[in-house]
């Protein structure tokens, strides 16, 4: 800024004493007849604040020449939310006295904030008129100006202070009788013995020497005087047992307590109006009510020599209702608004007629803005500002200006780079950030949906979704399902979106968004092309997009809360993301100022794209070691030295952008691709985000040469590239086979547009590829496929090793892989059965067909091989021999035999082995013994074990079985069981049965021993 340019004057804000022409003279002559009327001692002068009410009365008690007024001005600037707080708090205080339900009773004034703020308003009138007065005509008033002590009381209290000290020495009254004396031998140094003074002094000592206590008396009763005069009594307590009463007496209203002093004031003051200015910004109705008090004991005092006339300055609202309004002022004078929201406008536009702003800024303003003092400071302050920051938008300038004259607590965050619009900033780009990341999956959708129609017809597609859904019944009766008449080929389940399916009739599925974008794909090429286009030129148009350029909506979703006047400067492009630019004081170029200032404070935000000027020069301040930071970001910085050769600080920026992930090399190519080849050649460990790369020269380089770091992020994105550009298939064979990262390699399987049968890629590609392509189902499911997977996994032992691959690849094609008619081989039965990773409905479903198969069936040897779920659905598909293990494994599991195999394989594994104890449980054995066989006397014979403890279970159940039938000998038993001593005289059938029976019998002390002899087991 040249020093010797000349800014407009400041306006000043205070209110006007010169008010001239048609509208002030007729508000002088409303003025001039009420005060002379003296029957009108209440005048309101009205309007809202900022209407000129305090310029109309000043400018006429300036042109009336008479000094007959006194004047009291008010302001607050308390926080009305504060405000209210208080009062709340005092109404809560008042509802705890009043809850107080004792027999006391207080008569005291109310302490509350109301009130005190009422007795402080009083305060400050009976102040500012007391200042107004000359103290010397009101010598009789308690109420005291500060004022210097006199000469003369500094001599009394001197005098008083001597007399003290006389009073202090009693017991030694020689003490000032010497002292006295001394001071007379010195004064005769200089004072003739004759002469008049010395005369009077000796006297003078004499009589105070002498009557030094009679002089003390009047200097104590003076103290006295002046130390009641100023005491007060603050509160008298008379308690008598429960009744009790407290009155305070200093709180009451001064206009109350001090009448008669407040009427002498105004008399001795020698005026007769009072102007009492903005007393209502206080929102204390209870003043005005004391104020009216004091105006009619004035003008009720017989001492007063003229009537008084009192002149509120008062907003319209004051009152709540009309009748209070006039029923309290005797006239009211109201004042038309100099400036409101419809002449706002023009006079905005008179304060900035030669400044060039533009009209819709100044029209937002007057919506806003009606105040003529704010107008005026808006002006004034902008002045100020403009010519301390050589502002070259001066439209953005007085867009903040304005808006720290509304709203002076948001201002300073604002200029700080914090608050609600910087949280607008940043909420702004990440909005941007997910349109054009939905915006980017709409483009892989529609690539991913153009890749799949491989079709001509609408026809074609039905075809294709009903193959890929693996319901062919359906295509033969292709007809019949559009037309909807045949109840079984009515609806199929079909897809709605990418990757989702329901159950859909032809009209339901024809309609969905899916199926339609599918057509129009299919049978018009165009349509691809067109929608492509459009989507991406919506991404271009989101990055090429101003804060201007947000949406009221886009605020609903977040917490931001941005005031109506911010959003409107904001969206006309008043407020811009570069505001602190404007409000903040810089030299020489903008940009290379905001350049250095972010690299010194290091800030946070900062943009790549700034463009810079004189990079000589602006080289020439840099230090080697801001080249670390990340806000030497800059495309044209680093474009200027890779011009310039200067390949020390272009390394060094590569390094730096390496650190931080803002993708500022990424998207430095998208303006300068031909550097591609410099940039590489300056460091070959780069790493690039190569979804910010666009031109294929680059993207080629970058994806051989594994300039990149390989997330899925990337990844995505080269997918995306090629085929969004149609060159997958060019590049596709090149990326599998070639010296890049395997995860590229995976992603490219991944999306390959078929799959293939495992003899064509074993030979083909690296064998850590095999598992992508069953991993992603680029295999055509076959058993033979996995066999040839298991084998390449090359692992040692009895039996193959199922991973996670194969198990994912059966999982998924388990129907096709058990449809199929190939012979599945034992050992991979065997193998899936020792699997701990192998899904349980594979399992299942591969076992299905192991009875086809006519392979042996597994004995309880399995069951130290595999889990017990394993061989559970061994059981349940009757692939096991039952043995002993078998049965005692039932038994543990708490399981019945019976429910895995027939009863007579039960019963036959029972007769056949002995079993060392019982292997089946009471209710299997039970159920086994209800059909009375041969067999199944011989099971109860051997289990009665079970049956401990029961006698008499155990009679029941060998009476059960007929003994003529079976065994002849069970009522022999049976009295054995009784413990009739003539039984054990009897003798027993030599059969296996009997043999178990007497066993039991013996090893429960129903017998001693048991022999054979003569084919007959008798007792001994």
């Amino acid at each position: 800024m040249a020093d010797n340019i000349k800014s407009p004057e400041l306006l000043p804000l205070n209110s006007k004493k010169n008010l001239q022409g048609k509208s002030f003279k007729q508000y002088e002559r409303y003025l001039n007849n009420v005060i002379e009327n003296p029957d009108i001692q209440n005048i309101a002068i009205t309007g809202k604040y900022g209407s000129g009410k305090s310029s109309i009365v000043d400018s006429y008690f300036e042109n009336r020449k008479k000094a007959d007024f006194l004047k009291v001005s008010f302001a607050s600037f308390k926080d009305n939310n504060k405000s209210q707080q208080n009062k709340n708090s005092d109404n809560n205080l008042d509802n705890k006295n009043k809850s107080k339900t004792n027999r006391t009773f207080i008569i005291k004034n109310r302490n509350n904030s109301d009130y005190n703020s009422s007795r402080k308003i009083e305060q400050s009138i009976i102040n500012q008129i007391l200042y107004q007065i000359d103290p010397s005509k009101i010598p009789l008033t308690n109420f005291k100006v500060k004022q210097p002590l006199s000469k003369t009381k500094k001599v009394l209290y001197s005098l008083e202070i001597i007399f003290f000290i006389i009073i202090f020495f009693p017991s030694n009254p020689n003490i000032l009788t010497s002292f006295l004396q001394g001071f007379l031998r010195f004064a005769e140094l200089f004072l003739s013995s004759e002469s008049y003074m010395y005369w009077s002094i000796n006297m003078l000592i004499t009589f105070l020497v002498q009557y030094k206590v009679a002089i003390l008396l009047p200097f104590i009763s003076w103290n006295i005087w002046s130390f009641l005069s100023h005491f007060q009594i603050k509160q008298f307590k008379i308690s008598f047992k429960s009744v009790g009463a407290e009155i305070d007496l200093p709180n009451d209203d001064l206009f109350e307590k001090y009448i008669d002093e407040i009427v002498y004031i105004f008399k001795q003051s020698e005026k007769r109006i009072l102007i009492l200015e903005d007393i209502d910004r206080f929102d204390e109705l209870d003043i005005f009510e004391k104020l009216r008090e004091l105006n009619v004991k004035l003008n009720s005092s017989s001492n007063m020599p003229t009537k008084w006339q009192f002149i509120y300055l008062v907003k319209d609202d004051i009152f709540n209702n009309a009748e209070s309004r006039v029923k309290f002022f005797d006239i009211i004078i109201p004042v038309i608004p100099f400036i409101t929201t419809n002449n706002s406008y023009s006079k905005l536009n008179e304060l900035f007629s030669s400044e060039g702003i533009k009209p819709r800024l100044i029209d937002i303003f007057s919506n806003y803005i009606d105040d003529y003092r704010l107008l005026v400071n808006i002006r004034n302050e902008y002045q100020v500002f403009k010519a301390h920051l050589d502002s070259s938008d001066l439209n953005q300038l007085l867009a903040l200006i304005g808006y720290k004259n509304k709203y002076p607590k948001k201002f300073d965050d604002l200029q700080n780079g914090k608050g609600s619009i910087n949280e607008l900033i940043n909420k702004f780009s990440a909005i941007n950030y997910q349109k054009k990341n939905n915006l980017q999956n709409e483009v892989q959708n529609l690539i991913k949906k153009n890749k799949e129609n491989i079709t001509e017809s609408e026809d074609e597609i039905l075809v294709l979704d009903f193959m890929r859904t693996n319901q062919r019944s359906a295509i033969n009766n292709l007809n019949e399902y559009k037309l909807g008449t045949n109840y079984y080929y009515k609806e199929f389940n079909l897809p709605y979106e990418l990757g989702k399916s329901k159950k859909q009739t032809y009209e339901e599925y024809s309609k969905t968004e899916y199926f339609t974008d599918r057509v129009r794909l299919a049978t018009s090429p165009e349509y691809f092309d067109k929608r492509l286009n459009d989507l991406q030129s919506q991404i271009t148009n989101i990055d090429e997009k101003k804060l201007k350029d947000i949406e009221r909506s886009d605020l609903k979703e977040s917490s931001i809360k941005i005031d109506d006047l911010m959003f409107a400067l904001i969206v006309n492009g008043f407020v811009d993301e570069h505001y602190l630019d404007v409000i903040n004081k810089y030299y020489g170029d903008v940009n290379n100022h905001q350049f250095k200032k972010s690299l010194i404070s290091q800030q946070e935000n900062f943009d790549f794209q700034l463009k810079l000027t004189d990079m000589p020069h602006l080289v020439k301040d840099l230090n080697y070691s801001d080249h670390h930071k990340k806000q030497i970001l800059n495309f044209t910085l680093f474009n200027f030295y890779i011009k310039s050769d200067n390949e020390e600080k272009a390394s060094l920026m590569i390094d730096t952008a390496q650190k931080y992930p803002k993708f500022f090399l990424e998207e430095y190519l998208t303006y300068y691709p031909k550097d591609i080849h410099n940039i590489i050649s300056l460091n070959n460990k780069l790493h690039f985000d190569i979804s910010k790369i666009t031109q294929e020269n680059v993207f080629r380089e970058i994806i051989f040469g594994n300039f990149y770091d390989c997330n899925d992020t990337n990844l995505e994105y080269i997918v995306l590239y090629l085929q969004r550009n149609n060159i997958f298939e060019k590049y596709y064979q090149q990326i599998i086979n070639g010296d890049v990262y395997i995860a590229l390699k995976e992603i490219i399987i991944q999306n390959l547009p078929k799959k293939y049968n495992v003899e064509e890629i074993v030979d083909k590609v690296d064998k850590d590829l095999i598992n992508v392509y069953f991993d992603n189902n680029k295999i055509y499911p076959t058993i033979d496929a996995i066999l040839e997977y298991v084998k390449q996994q090359e692992h040692d032992g009895e039996y193959f090793v199922f991973d996670e691959t194969i198990n994912n690849f059966c999982k998924k094609n388990i129907d096709e892989l058990t449809q199929s008619d190939e012979i599945i081989p034992e050992k991979l039965f065997d193998s899936v059965l020792c699997s701990n990773t192998m899904d349980n409905n594979i399992k299942e479903k591969l076992f299905s067909k192991y009875g086809s198969a006519n392979y042996q069936h597994y004995t309880s040897a399995w069951l130290d091989k595999i889990e017990p779920k394993d061989f559970f659905m061994l059981l349940n598909f009757k692939l096991v021999i039952l043995d002993e293990k078998i049965f005692l494994f039932l038994l543990q599991n708490n399981k019945d035999v019976l429910e895995y195999f027939e009863t007579q394989i039960v019963i036959e594994a029972l007769i056949s082995h002995d079993f060392e104890s019982s292997v089946i449980s009471t209710d299997t054995f039970l159920s086994l013994i209800q059909e009375k066989t041969a067999d199944t006397f011989l099971i109860l014979a051997k289990n009665l074990s079970l049956f401990n403890g029961s006698t008499d279970k155990i009679k029941q159940l060998l009476l059960s079985f007929p003994g003529n039938q079976f065994n002849k000998d069970n009522y022999k038993f049976v009295n054995i069981l009784k413990k009739d001593k003539r039984s054990l005289t009897s003798k027993f059938t030599n059969n296996e049965a009997n043999e178990h029976i007497l066993n039991y019998l013996k090893e429960n002390n129903f017998i001693q021993n048991f022999a054979l002899a003569n084919n007959k087991y008798y007792i001994e």
